[in-house]
């Protein structure tokens, strides 16, 4: 059963230079219990994906399509009826913890607010549920620990009380941007343990340029180019093979996969290439490639790819 059908979603952001056309027209459907990864460059619209959902982006930003949640279109509520859903259906782990936690409140504070804004509760239940979530996060002395401020915790624990506020109502949708980003080997393996297991029976969203992390919670990947998916696939297809040109270089890209570089630099947001919007770093570009912008192919294994090359492959 589908909890999700994102449809045309376009958000473009006004400059002094231009319209900063970030997300470009995104179709997307999300399953229920389904853990979803979307992968990209820095720059590629990921964190600004992720925000237009929740509607966490500035009033001055253009946005067009519809995001329907359990039969809701998330676009045309006004902002009481998305408060309603914020953070008891839909849930937000934010990135960087450094800045996303308030450094003059305790963790406890926080965790505790996020965990009665829809309900009332008076001060011990509410301390008694955000002793709860500090220790389903697994922070050792959780009691000392709520007491004290975002200074005093290392890396991996305010990534972990980030995590905490996002979990704190029990939402049934996650969405999770770059929850290990910065964060050594040892530390990003716990996390990723924990996100694991905060996802189950749930449906999470994240957002990440990891592929060890989404192969380790993903059930299936988009990637995203300049504002737009080139490939969207079930995870064991896509480590095995990868199909559009960029995945192939965004693979190879990464340190255990001898660190090649990607070609060129990616295209202005703001005057989009014409035609394919990889075609002026692609390997393969052909003439239509330069004129012509691809859509979306769908292969007979339902794996998704937006290149000339799969266009009889429908």
């Amino acid at each position: 059963m589908n909890i999700m059908e994102i449809t045309d979603l376009y958000v473009g952001f006004p400059t002094k230079d231009g319209l900063v056309k970030a997300v470009n027209t995104i179709d997307l459907i999300i399953e229920e219990g389904e853990n979803i990864g979307i992968l990209g460059e820095s720059g590629s619209g990921k964190s600004v994906f992720a925000d237009s959902i929740l509607r966490l982006i500035k009033d001055q930003t253009v946005t067009k399509g519809t995001v329907v949640y359990r039969g809701q279109n998330l676009m045309e509520m006004d902002k009481k009826e998305l408060r309603g859903l914020r953070g008891k259906e839909l849930g937000m782990i934010m990135q960087n913890p450094s800045s996303s936690l308030n450094p003059s409140l305790t963790i406890g504070n926080q965790i505790g607010e996020a965990a009665a804004v829809h309900e009332r509760i008076n001060k011990k239940e509410r301390n008694k549920k955000t002793l709860e979530i500090l220790e389903k996060v697994r922070i050792k002395n959780a009691k000392q620990r709520m007491k004290e401020y975002a200074h005093q915790f290392s890396g991996g624990m305010k990534e972990r009380a980030v995590i905490a506020m996002g979990i704190a109502q029990s939402p049934r949708f996650l969405i999770a941007d770059e929850p290990t980003k910065g964060l050594d080997t040892l530390v990003k393996y716990k996390v990723v343990q924990l996100l694991k297991e905060v996802s189950e029976n749930k449906t999470m969203l994240l957002i990440t340029h990891d592929l060890d992390v989404a192969e380790q919670i993903c059930d299936r990947i988009g990637i995203l180019y300049l504002g737009e998916f080139v490939e969207i696939s079930a995870v064991d297809a896509l480590y095995r093979t990868q199909l559009h040109p960029y995945t192939e270089g965004f693979f190879k890209a990464m340190p255990k996969n001898g660190m090649l570089p990607i070609e060129g630099l990616p295209g202005s947001l703001i005057d989009l290439p014409e035609g394919c919007r990889f075609h002026p770093r692609c390997p393969k570009c052909m003439e239509r490639c330069k004129k012509e912008h691809p859509p979306l192919y769908t292969k007979q294994d339902g794996r998704k790819v937006r290149c000339f090359l799969y266009a009889d492959s429908e």
